[in-house]
């Protein structure tokens, strides 16, 4: 079984009866048929969708016949954990991805934390892509107590705090990661706020960048998002980055934006001073900040 999605492709144009059955994965990304195969995929509300299926439990499935939302939905929950692959956690996460797929709407798990309602701050930031200087921040994009998109970058020798870019943006500078570790800590322990962010990646990486006294303030006021999300609700979309639960409320992201890009246009800034490149950088930047503010409404609008 050949799981590249643009073999799978091509082999649906040439003869569809006799197309191999298409599995997603993470390198499809990369693949120029991809939107072909998530299209088709879509049409037929292909397992491949779900979210928890991983490879060996999709083989398994396939082979005894299952490669439909409502194949899969005609089986209980503990009648999947006889595939291989599938344990009952599993099991229970494929079965209710399927009825979200099947509804074409979210599913509602568990009430939202009562804390999710409280003031917050919403944290993103951009991490160094140069050999030897992974994982030191760059770049700082959050939501102010009132709601506001800030930005704040690291550039040593810049002269001045501050600077503003041709959309009018303000961007604030910093002369070393640590300095923007602290000013953050500040501001939120004097508003009381706690500090949301997508994954554990943001929380991790504070650990290992900031001072140990700001790690001190920062790390219990910092709250996994994305780990909320998942314990609520359940979309009808594979996948739970912030860009695709983004994409199915609504939001648009800024054109061919990703975090390597965004390092592109700040390097060309730092070395070219290039105010354009950097203000690309920091809309890319701060979209994953105003994605998860949506994120965050939407979820509390929904548990009303």
């Amino acid at each position: 079984m050949n799981g590249c999605a643009r073999r799978v492709w091509l082999n649906q144009r040439r003869d569809p009866a006799n197309a191999p059955p298409i599995y997603l994965c993470d390198e499809c990304h990369f693949c120029r048929w991809n939107d072909q195969c998530h299209t088709t995929a879509e049409a037929e509300k292909n397992i491949t969708l779900l979210n928890g299926m991983s490879r060996r439990a999709w083989e398994s499935l396939t082979a005894a016949g299952i490669t439909t939302v409502d194949q899969l939905l005609s089986h209980t929950v503990e009648s999947l954990c006889q595939f291989n692959g599938i344990g009952m956690a599993t099991a229970r996460q494929m079965h209710t991805s399927a009825r979200a797929i099947q509804n074409g709407d979210a599913i509602l798990l568990a009430p939202v934390p009562d804390e999710l309602r409280r003031p917050h701050l919403m944290l993103d930031i951009e991490t160094s892509l140069d050999f030897g200087n992974e994982g030191q921040p760059w770049s700082f994009g959050w939501s102010d107590v009132q709601g506001n998109l800030q930005a704040m970058i690291v550039a040593k020798y810049f002269e001045g705090d501050h600077l503003l870019l041709p959309d009018g943006r303000r961007v604030q500078i910093v002369e070393h990661y640590t300095d923007a570790w602290r000013m953050l800590a500040e501001y939120a322990a004097a508003h009381d706020l706690k500090i949301y962010h997508w994954s554990g990646f943001d929380a991790s990486v504070m650990k290992q960048t900031a001072a140990p006294d700001v790690v001190e303030v920062l790390s219990p006021r910092m709250k996994d998002l994305l780990h909320i999300f998942k314990q609520t609700v359940m979309l009808p979309v594979r996948g739970r980055s912030i860009k695709k639960v983004a994409a199915y409320l609504g939001y648009a992201y800024p054109p061919e934006s990703d975090y390597r890009q965004a390092w592109n246009d700040y390097q060309l800034w730092m070395l070219e001073n290039d105010d354009e490149a950097l203000a690309r950088a920091m809309a890319y930047q701060l979209a994953d900040v105003e994605a998860m503010l949506i994120a965050r409404d939407w979820l509390i609008k929904r548990n009303a």
